[in-house]
């Protein structure tokens, strides 16, 4: 399967993309969906999907964050979770995530379940003391090429956060084949009137100055029955203090978009 992505600049400008990717079965931030307050609800619409928690032990929290405004909170009380959605097919390898808690103590056990929750095991590194201040990264390991797979984060000590958590498909079963290239049937402007591109917020309607093509499998029959992610990208720029704002855009839906402040323009936390 191909799909194409549409580079929006507000001047002309020579872009060279540089990848960073993977096969990932999810990317949460926690940007949109939790409640902003604990109550009896235990079933989150996330942008990865629906998510499970504890009744009274979840929320949207303002601290804990590594990127983006908001993280999870799970409360200090016993019981208080968070679990993904069910992840058919692939299987998982690792599990990322970067942790904090209100205390010097906290901790977070990162568990998962082949049979829909009935019975849970502790993935390869739990618990993970967590504590005040920075976030820090953590990686579980799971190495499960079992199907239906759920993920828990499992509160065991003090309020704990966790932010910008990703999971990824079971190495194995996995080919790496995918590759993006320029779209050939797109032509890059010349000569752009850069006076007449003068936006503080771009839109699908914005000049676009490049295209790009994801190939699930490189152009041939991919080793996988996944589909391939994009969660993250760079682009190297020339004469970058030109150039004001930088979007991408699947159609006319926008994947980011960020202030130009150096050569290296990084997109990531992206779920395409």
């Amino acid at each position: 399967m191909k799909s194409y992505y549409k580079l929006l600049f507000l001047s002309v400008m020579l872009v060279v993309p540089i990848l960073g990717w993977g096969q990932i079965q999810i990317s949460e931030s926690f940007e949109n969906g939790l409640p902003t307050s604990y109550t009896a609800t235990t079933s989150y619409t996330l942008g990865s999907g629906t998510w499970t928690g504890q009744a009274n032990g979840v929320i949207r929290g303002t601290s804990g964050l590594h990127g983006g405004s908001y993280s999870c909170q799970l409360k200090n009380q016993t019981g208080a979770q968070i679990t993904s959605p069910n992840i058919a097919s692939g299987g998982v390898s690792t599990v990322t995530f970067y942790g904090s808690s209100s205390t010097a103590s906290g901790s977070v056990q990162v568990n998962y379940s082949i049979d829909g929750g009935a019975t849970w095991t502790a993935a390869t590194g739990s618990p993970f003391s967590l504590t005040t201040g920075t976030t820090v990264l953590k990686t579980a390991t799971i190495n499960s090429s079992s199907p239906n797979i759920i993920v828990q984060f499992y509160r065991t000590a003090s309020t704990v956060y966790i932010d910008d958590i990703t999971i990824t498909a079971n190495g194995s079963s996995n080919s790496a084949s995918s590759d993006i290239i320029r779209n050939s049937t797109f032509s890059e402007p010349v000569n752009i009137a850069y006076t007449s591109y003068q936006e503080t917020n771009l839109t699908s309607s914005s000049l676009e100055v490049a295209r790009f093509d994801i190939r699930d499998g490189g152009g041939s029959v991919d080793g996988d029955a996944l589909g391939t992610t994009l969660s993250a990208i760079t682009f190297s720029l020339s004469n970058w203090a030109n150039v004001r704002r930088v979007a991408l855009y699947d159609g006319t839906t926008e994947i980011a978009e960020l202030a130009v402040s150096s050569g290296s323009l990084v997109l990531v936390r992206l779920q395409v």
